[in-house]
């Protein structure tokens, strides 16, 4: 899903920043699941391309997201915004460790991945490619898996703030390095706008799933970003 999912579903589905006045950004909790929930299947079977090239069951893939959101929220190091005035959420950031493969069985995430298959796939093959996990200590690197806003508040600088926010944590929490895939053009301007630097790319054409080339036609392909984290903690409000 950069956009989508796991290693892929990395979608980042949002406009360009600009300032706006009222946003709070917490952690992921696990009282925010429902409304969390929502808006990431609103963001990623209506405006994900890879999403909407697969177009899986909404009502089955809106439970297992459930379980998967959950798992995020446990292990701390996801973030939201929210709507300063109405309370609602307005965008989210789903961060785990690279060492924490959600895709594996058993993991909540290999449930709803079942969903992307195609997505998933050409998202594990572009790491496999370019993202050497041997020799990478736990805690030290540290996977952006999918950012997304609600279309009412694209445009405000909501995304890069939520970057931003990862960062400072990351830093805090002492990783070392931050990656992500990114789906789009889009996506890939606001994370060079936050310092990343893409390591790798896989355009949608070049793809192939059991040997069908499922995401022909689509422009573009995804970028593999990253970042080492600065020493010092960020300012998640000076936005671009």
């Amino acid at each position: 899903m950069e956009q989508g999912l796991h290693d892929s579903l990395t979608n980042e589905t949002f406009e360009a920043d600009t300032p706006h006045p009222r946003k709070i950004y917490s952690l992921l909790t696990s009282s925010d699941i429902d409304e969390v929930t929502q808006l990431y299947m609103d963001v990623f079977l209506d405006d994900e391309p890879t999403s909407r090239a697969i177009a899986p069951d909404r009502i089955a893939a809106y439970q297992d997201a459930l379980g998967y959101v959950l798992a995020l929220a446990e292990n701390g190091l996801s973030f939201i915004a929210r709507d300063g005035e109405s309370g609602g959420i307005a965008g989210f950031i789903f961060c785990f460790d690279l060492l924490d493969d959600p895709t594996s069985d058993g993991a909540p995430m290999a449930a709803l991945s079942r969903h992307f298959p195609e997505a998933i796939s050409m998202i594990d093959e572009l790491e496999d490619m370019f993202l050497k996990r041997s020799g990478v200590e736990k805690g030290s690197v540290l996977h952006i898996y999918q950012i997304g806003v609600g279309r009412p508040y694209r445009g405000r600088g909501i995304a890069t703030a939520l970057i931003r926010q990862v960062l400072r944590h990351a830093g805090e929490l002492g990783y070392r390095q931050v990656v992500t895939d990114c789906t789009s053009a889009r996506s890939r301007r606001a994370f060079e706008r936050c310092g990343f630097s893409g390591i790798g790319y896989l355009a949608y054409d070049a793809f192939s799933y059991n040997g069908v080339c499922f995401f022909q036609g689509l422009e573009g392909g995804i970028s593999l970003m990253a970042k080492y984290v600065d020493p010092y903690p960020l300012d998640p409000s000076s936005e671009d």
